[in-house]
């Protein structure tokens, strides 16, 4: 009992440390990170008392975890769920103006698809030619998909970023507009060619008499995600009450959450399906309060989704760190080249450096990782959660800045708001 007081303690301290610490740190450097709830998940999962050499202080134990797996899932579908209902092509389409403009698709579609097949590769390079420890013994498949993963979650970029740039310095322009374009498309693909991966490299399941093939499984994703929508609007009536809503959603999410997590396929993909479809059949008041209640909770389930991956992570050797440190900078060149090419293909006026950015990791990558570490028979799960965690809080130490600089040399934040929000 003490030395489970004394752990609960030495959390809240080290929470308070921390979040004291970071908000002092954001405020005079501009940068955003979850940071210290990623701690608290390690502090009190089964990671920190193995560390120490107290096992037997562990507060949540890997039952608990197993049983917990229900709830990360809801979190990583409601992520899903809100990428779905944002998704708006036409809005994504047009300027400022109103005017079409197809350059946030240009710019998103180069980009992502440079920073994949650029990290994709390295990342097979890496795990075949390396002879890194633990891969001696796996087959081609599992490079593959330990190399897909790290690849799509590469393409991602963070939203976060740019709402606090945008917050804090008043960014407003067309080079912002182009970016808030680039994101709408960017991260429903990469929802889409994660849970694709899901679909190819499905394991098993001898709940089924037979396996299907990776088109089948995509469109039995692509089926309960639309079947559910359709159900939950006929469930939903015309109700737009933000309680009753939020209590609906987290029905319908934890129903789909738990197929897809039965069946082992993405409950990012399936609940990205539901969203689109849900927004699509209900009227224009039901979508914007199902909208509106999940932008409102983005932020908390955020938050839960890194205590839950500081809970899940584990010890590891120490070329995990080194292959993690390269992961971030070749994640980082291949933003910045892809951005490159992007602005050549978008014609004259277009600044070869707007990869600077798209450097932001967020909330989509740490459910990507969760998402990946949650399959228990997929090899090298260690290895690539740990590296997508380095990437995403080392990234955002200096995404903010990098956008705000860029959105400065645009013209995109005045002079009188360059310091805006800095101690």
């Amino acid at each position: 009992m003490l030395a489970v007081l004394s752990l609960i303690a030495v959390t809240v301290i080290a929470w308070v440390g921390a979040h004291v610490v970071l908000v002092r740190v954001q405020r005079r450097w501009a940068i955003t990170t979850g940071g210290e709830y990623l701690l608290i998940g390690v502090l009190v999962g089964p990671a920190f008392p193995a560390l120490i050499g107290r096992p037997e202080g562990t507060l949540i134990t890997e039952a608990v975890l197993s049983d917990l797996a229900p709830l990360m899932a809801l979190a990583i579908g409601w992520l899903g769920l809100l990428y779905g209902t944002q998704l708006n092509v036409r809005k994504g389409l047009q300027n400022a103006e109103g005017r079409w403009d197809l350059r946030p698709f240009q710019l998103a579609t180069v980009e992502s698809t440079f920073s994949f097949l650029l990290v994709g590769l390295v990342s097979w390079a890496a795990l075949t030619q390396l002879g890194i420890p633990g891969t001696e013994d796996l087959g081609q498949p599992d490079v593959l998909l330990a190399s897909a993963v790290l690849a799509v979650v590469a393409s991602v970029g963070s939203t976060q970023v740019l709402a606090v740039v945008q917050d804090r310095f008043r960014a407003e322009g067309p080079t912002t507009h182009l970016l808030q374009g680039a994101h709408r498309f960017e991260e429903p693909v990469s929802v889409a060619a994660f849970g694709l991966i899901f679909c190819i490299f499905n394991p098993s399941n001898p709940a089924l008499t037979r396996d299907p093939v990776a088109l089948e499984w995509l469109a039995i994703s692509v089926g309960i995600g639309a079947a559910l929508g359709v159900l939950f609007r006929v469930f939903l009536g015309d109700e737009t009450e933000s309680d009753k809503v939020f209590l609906a959603l987290v029905g319908i999410i934890v129903f789909a959450s738990g197929v897809a997590y039965y069946l082992h396929l993405s409950p990012l993909l399936v609940n990205l399906v539901l969203g689109v479809v849900l927004v699509n059949v209900a009227t224009r008041e039901i979508a914007e309060s199902i909208r509106e209640v999940l932008a409102r909770t983005r932020r908390p389930m955020f938050l839960m989704l890194l205590i839950f991956a500081g809970l899940l992570w584990t010890p590891v050797p120490w070329f995990v760190s080194l292959c993690a440190v390269v992961y971030v900078g070749v994640r980082l060149a291949s933003k910045r080249l892809g951005g490159a090419l992007a602005a050549r293909l978008m014609g004259p006026g277009a600044r070869s450096d707007l990869g600077r950015g798209l450097l932001g990791h967020g909330d989509l990558a740490v459910a990507m990782a969760l998402n990946f570490r949650l399959v228990p028979e997929w090899p090298l799960s260690d290895l690539v959660f740990t590296t997508i965690l380095v990437s995403v809080v080392l990234s955002e130490l200096w995404a903010t800045r990098s956008l705000r600089q860029l959105l400065i040399d645009t013209g995109d934040i005045r002079d009188d708001d360059r310091d805006r929000g800095l101690a």
